[in-house]
């Protein structure tokens, strides 16, 4: 079917009947951005925000006291950085010790309920953020609680951290940390639970960005609205309509014709095919975070770390590169993403398939004739799901079978906060930050919702991350990431693939429109039209 469908478009390009483009055509509804996606969020709550599509709801609807700048590329090309700039917070100052810091706040700034964005938003903000207790808040609530921030005056506040933190601002700049909502709402609506989601919040928002939350027709559409007294001016575009479109075939085809402006993940197939193509730019970015399997640590055979360490022998990482990514992806060599502080290379084994390494550690594991298990990612995910039959294929000649299994993007998410899964293929992206990926993939007392979905836990591990978030010496946190990186990997907690890409196509009527290592969407600088 899918070879099929790429032979009609090749038969309508052919033909000139989805033509145009390369001659500039007219820009059909210039207002509008429509983006073609396959799943919508579970949750638009920042606070509670753990996936894609709430996030980009999240990003510009509500905003953070400090953000994440851009630069010129050396082709002339803008670009998101990890260059923290001012945003709701005009200015800051820190102390001295580095143990307080004082935010200058911008005036005259409006939440989408009307109501006015200063200190006492600030702080309720946070201490909204640490009480809810979700994934995001898991690496600030090693550094600050809810007596921690002090309204100064109407726009001025103070943050006292218990300890030191070099990359406190970064936590800040992130959307599901940093995010300042409108007390007056949230109060409206269930206030805070101390533990629990807000039920109102997750598909409702009240925050000071460019957009707010439009119409959301479960399995059709959600649409962003352009805010027009937002505080820098009306964003360019007056909406952003998020379409749900399961069948790709037809995104890839309405992308060629002009129907959609931009596309998330097509089939590598379709995806490779774009490239090159009159009037379509394909975007790729290295995200913070990396592709893999992971695998529950609690649940047998895989509490028994030769089990995995099998695994990582008898898995290609290059060939699910090819199949999930195109090959453009960068191997992971190690348990954390290269572009991260401390990351090194020198335990970096599983590169190079070993099959009859992988059934030698079966054996020694009491598995000479190997077992049956499976393998999940959530439906519709094209890059999971060519990631799960690659390693069906391979682990099946190392003696394993598995059974993949495909679920709705909600119950995949319960599956690995739950521990449901015994293997299952994600993509983790965050802060640019070695300390908070750490403490979120593999610190114990993360497991499960927290961050750390393989369950894993490790003594020596959790020693060596609570040690990192208290040291400050260059030399000394390298020595502490470098040992923490070889106990993972003799552990062999989950599989690293590939780091992290960002990978999508979109027309080239789009302008404006910058992807960030952070994982951040912005659509207030984003335009339809010609240069």
């Amino acid at each position: 079917m899918r070879y099929l469908c790429l032979t009609l478009a090749a038969i309508l390009l052919s033909a000139g009947g989805v033509n145009g483009w390369a001659a500039q055509p007219s820009v059909p509804e210039p207002g509008v951005l429509r983006w073609g996606v396959y799943f919508e969020p579970s949750s638009i709550d920042p606070h509670a925000i753990t996936e894609w599509a709430g996030m980009w709801v999240a990003d510009n609807t509500y905003e953070t006291l400090v953000r994440y700048g851009t630069a010129v590329d050396e082709e002339g090309k803008v670009v998101g950085t990890t260059e923290i700039i001012p945003w709701l917070a005009e200015s800051w100052e820190v102390s001295p010790n580095g143990m307080v810091y004082t935010f200058y706040l911008r005036k005259g700034v409006k939440f989408h309920d009307g109501t006015d964005f200063n200190a006492y938003a600030v702080q309720y903000s946070i201490n909204r953020m640490l009480k809810m207790n979700m994934g995001p808040a898991r690496t600030i609530r090693e550094y600050i609680d809810t007596e921690s921030t002090v309204v100064v005056d109407d726009y001025t506040v103070e943050i006292s951290l218990r300890q030191p933190c070099p990359f406190f601002l970064r936590l800040l700049a992130q959307i599901n940390t940093g995010a300042i909502v409108s007390p007056a709402y949230v109060e409206a609506h269930g206030g805070v639970v101390e533990g629990e989601i807000n039920e109102h919040m997750r598909r409702h928002e009240c925050g000071t960005g460019p957009f707010v939350m439009g119409e959301w027709v479960p399995g059709e559409r959600y649409e962003l609205v352009a805010n027009p007294e937002y505080w820098q001016g009306a964003p360019k575009l007056d909406k952003v309509i998020f379409k749900i479109i399961k069948d790709f075939s037809a995104q890839y085809l309405m992308l060629l014709r002009g129907e959609l402006d931009i596309v998330y993940r097509l089939p590598p197939d379709m995806m490779e095919g774009l490239i090159g193509t009159p009037g379509i730019v394909v975007n790729r970015e290295r995200g913070v975070g990396i592709h893999r399997l992971w695998i529950n640590n609690e649940i047998p055979p895989f509490d028994n770390p030769l089990v995995r360490k099998a695994l990582m022998y008898a898995i290609d990482p290059q060939e699910i590169n090819e199949a999930a990514a195109f090959g453009f992806a960068t191997l992971a060599k190690s348990f954390i993403p290269s572009t991260l502080e401390g990351f090194t290379d020198a335990f970096y084994y599983w590169g190079e398939r070993d099959v009859a390494k992988a059934k030698e550690l079966l054996e020694e594991a009491g598995y000479p004739d190997g077992f049956a298990t499976q393998i999940y990612y959530n439906a519709g995910n094209t890059e999971r799901e060519q990631t799960c039959l690659v390693i069906q294929k391979q682990l099946e000649e190392a003696g394993i079978k598995v059974e993949i299994m495909p679920l709705s993007w909600p119950t995949f998410v319960s599956y690995w906060q739950e521990g449901k899964m015994p293997l299952f293929v994600l993509s983790d992206l965050g802060a640019p930050i070695v300390d908070s990926f750490l403490l979120t993939n593999y610190h114990s007392k993360n497991k499960g919702p927290g961050g750390n979905y393989a369950f894993y836990e490790n003594p020596e591990v959790d020693s060596l991350i609570d040690q990192l978030l208290l040291t400050l010496d260059p030399a000394q946190r390298n020595s502490i990431i470098t040992e923490v990186q070889r106990v993972l990997a003799e552990d062999a907690s989950s599989v690293p693939i590939y780091e992290a890409l960002m990978f999508y196509a979109q027309r080239d009527w789009v302008q404006d429109w910058v992807l960030y290592p952070s994982g951040d969407w912005y659509f207030y600088p984003v335009w339809k039209g010609y240069k």
